[in-house]
């Protein structure tokens, strides 16, 4: 059995890339009030398991381990997309296709095989480049106007900023946002940014509005 991990305590389980994503999606549920999940990602009770997206085959096959897993209807793989949907898309195809038991999707948000059924999501939605920090990035930016002026300044003044690619860029503005508007603590990554005094990234912006109610017709 995956170390640490004793029952899976919910019919609906949602598996994300990483810590990060795994607060994001905590918090939303919570802050919108949708149905419980049982949330995981890659190496969260598998110490040496690759992590990331490329850790997804060998979180699902670990899943088939725990108790209370006979129970599970539905799994949701949420995942970026990246610089490239179309690709980036196979790609969690692939990975659920390497875990016995498991029907991988065809297509975002449609379900495939039973017991239990498989459902990919990707972020920041179908078909658009993009990652969770996109959305994160669009809450943060319009909840601190004044911080974004002073962002847009420092990128002006940094021109090799211009060769990175948009993944990188938004990483690299989401950082540089918390670390401004976070006096408690300027290192705060991702994964704890909802858990400080400042309201760094609002879920209730309507950027969410599209994963809130998708999980929620999914958990209904």
């Amino acid at each position: 059995m995956p170390n640490g991990e004793v029952i899976i305590d919910c019919p609906k389980i949602i598996l994300c890339e990483g810590s990060g994503d795994a607060a994001f999606l905590r918090h939303l549920i919570e802050v919108r009030h949708l149905p419980r999940f049982y949330l995981t990602y890659p190496t969260h009770h598998d110490p040496g398991k690759p992590g990331g997206r490329g850790g997804f085959t060998e979180r699902l096959k670990a899943l088939k381990l725990i108790r209370g897993f006979e129970k599970v209807t539905d799994v949701l793989v949420v995942s970026d997309n990246d610089d490239s949907p179309t690709r980036r898309f196979q790609e969690v195809v692939e990975l659920i296709e390497g875990a016995p038991g498991y029907s991988a999707p065809r297509a975002p948000r449609v379900p495939a095989g039973a017991g239990p059924r498989v459902t990919i999501f990707m972020l920041p939605t179908d078909n658009t480049p993009g990652q969770l920090e996109t959305l994160c990035l669009e809450s943060c930016l319009s909840h601190w106007p004044e911080m974004a002026r002073c962002l847009n300044a420092f990128i002006a003044c940094n021109a090799h900023l211009a060769e990175w690619d948009q993944g990188k860029q938004e990483k690299m503005k989401m950082r540089t946002m918390i670390a401004s508007i976070c006096s408690s603590d300027p290192n705060t990554s991702l994964t704890h940014a909802w858990d400080r005094t400042e309201d760094i990234i609002p879920l209730e912006h309507e950027c969410f509005n599209d994963l809130s109610n998708f999980l929620q017709a999914f958990g209904a």
